[in-house]
Formats: structure tokens, C-alpha cells, sequence
């Protein structure tokens, strides 16, 4: 499944509770968009790699099928000036 980056996130909180898809991979997806188009957007100013893989494999663990989905996954932030 390519271009993950482009799916609604109502659709890939849906892939990944039914397992067509890994957190991971949706994070892995999105992160390569931004390293593709970031240079010339100049849209994030940090990108928070190895906390957003973290945080998408800890949602492999430890989680209870039943409870619903719902962690946040944060890839990185765009700095704003007042």
C-alpha cells in the first residue's frame, strides 16, 4: 500500500485497527514525505523521527484489542513567530 501520507486519518485509524496496516508503516510513509518535500517546503522545523517510530511500535505492545484506538502520533512541528 503506497502513498499512506495521502489517506484521511479517519481511513488509516481504520486500516490499522483492522490490521491491513502496521502504525508503523503509516508513520514510515508519512516521514518519507516529509524528508521528500520538507526541503522545499520548509514546513517543519524539527521532525521528530525516532519518537514517532517509537510511538507507532508501541502501539504493537501492550495494547488491550478491545480498547479503542486512539494514540497520537506526532511527526514533527512547524515553528510560528508572534
Amino acid at each position: 500500500m503506497g502513498e499512506l501520507w495521502r489517506w484521511p486519518a479517519t481511513d488509516l485509524a481504520a486500516a490499522i485497527r483492522d490490521g491491513a496496516i502496521s502504525s508503523r508503516e503509516a508513520v514510515t510513509d508519512c516521514l518519507a514525505r516529509i524528508h521528500s518535500v520538507n526541503p522545499t517546503l520548509n514546513a517543519l522545523v524539527e521532525v521528530h523521527e525516532a519518537q514517532a517510530l517509537a510511538a507507532a511500535d508501541s502501539t504493537l505492545t501492550g495494547r488491550d484489542p478491545a480498547a479503542p484506538p486512539g494514540t497520537v502520533i506526532r511527526c514533527g512541528h512547524r515553528a510560528v513567530r508572534a
